[in-house]
């Protein structure tokens, strides 16, 4: 393909939600029980062990009901399945489990894989790695099917070059939402950008700031974290290039995930001074706090390494 000038989505100066921040911390209680559903996976760093472990918190019990050790940044499919980074001695590279918490087995071969997320159907799976080129630059990689194969060797998603990026996420229309530049131009413009599912056709740029890092889609929308007013926050963009603020408050939100029914969005929340999960209308509003994540590490500071971490709403 021809290097022809860069398509970019404007997105809108002004943030369509605002939500106004407490300044009283909220006590972290659970919401009743019958108003959610399903299960939230999320990752915290052990420093004991000097690695992550996944958590599910079961929203019928409103209590952690499984532990997964060597994991991090986990996503549930609709297919029935939980996939997860490998961390640790237990688990070193992507892998793949039933929703039953059996069966677990790598579905790639390199401890680089990193930030795996299933398509809409619950059959590919894309991911960022370092593991392939001299350069150690993280490029995205789709494989066709994750639900049959024990393991599979890197099959980078192409424009030009592999396609450097990270953190990718699918959207339900099938393109891929990933945090990069314009690699294949001058590397001076990055954000969001957004690409066909194989890669073949010129990514587009959705966001402007370099500090925009994709969590989850809601529907053919970007959930994302960044710190674009000066404190990180979770923000929306639809394929239209409008931006919404979903959240305003003191301290730091982030790794936001869509629950299956789309009827609401959980985060990740240190505003009380305790990092715990929160959960709000898909417009930002009812934002309400939902389990305390105890025993908090020094890993989860405001500009530390959960940005690399992700939740996942499943079934």
């Amino acid at each position: 393909p021809t290097n022809t000038p860069l398509p970019t989505i404007t997105p809108s100066n002004t943030p369509t939600i605002t939500v106004t921040p407490t300044n009283t911390p909220t006590p972290l209680s659970p919401p009743p029980p019958t108003t959610l559903s399903g299960r939230i996976a999320y990752s915290r760093f052990n420093s004991a062990a000097n690695h992550f472990n996944v958590y599910i918190y079961c929203l019928e019990t409103q209590q952690v009901c499984q532990q997964i050790n060597s994991a991090r940044q986990p996503d549930f499919s609709t297919g029935g399945y939980l996939v997860f980074n490998g961390h640790g001695n237990e688990h070193n590279s992507i892998t793949r489990m039933d929703l039953n918490y059996s069966n677990a087995r790598p579905i790639s071969l390199h401890s680089e894989d990193a930030h795996p997320h299933w398509s809409p159907d619950g059959n590919s799976l894309i991911f960022d790695s370092t593991a392939a080129g001299p350069d150690h630059r993280s490029r995205i990689y789709r494989l066709e099917d994750a639900t049959k194969q024990p393991s599979a060797e890197l099959t980078a998603l192409r424009y030009i070059n592999a396609l450097i990026g990270h953190h990718p996420i699918y959207l339900s229309n099938r393109r891929i939402a990933y945090q990069g530049c314009d690699t294949w131009l001058n590397s001076s413009n990055c954000g969001i950008y957004t690409v066909r599912e194989f890669g073949d056709v010129e990514p587009v740029r959705y966001t402007t700031n370099t500090d925009d890092i994709p969590t989850d889609n809601f529907y053919d929308s970007i959930l994302f974290t960044s710190r674009r007013d000066g404190n990180w926050e979770v923000y929306m963009v639809n394929g239209s290039g409008n931006i919404q603020r979903l959240t305003d408050a003191p301290g730091c939100d982030g790794m936001a995930t869509t629950a299956p029914d789309g009827n609401s969005i959980a985060f990740m929340s240190d505003r009380s001074g305790q990092w715990g999960i929160y959960v709000m209308n898909p417009d930002g509003t009812n934002q309400r706090p939902l389990v305390e994540i105890l025993d908090p590490q020094p890993q989860y500071g405001c500009d530390g390494i959960w940005l690399e971490e992700r939740m996942s709403w499943g079934p």
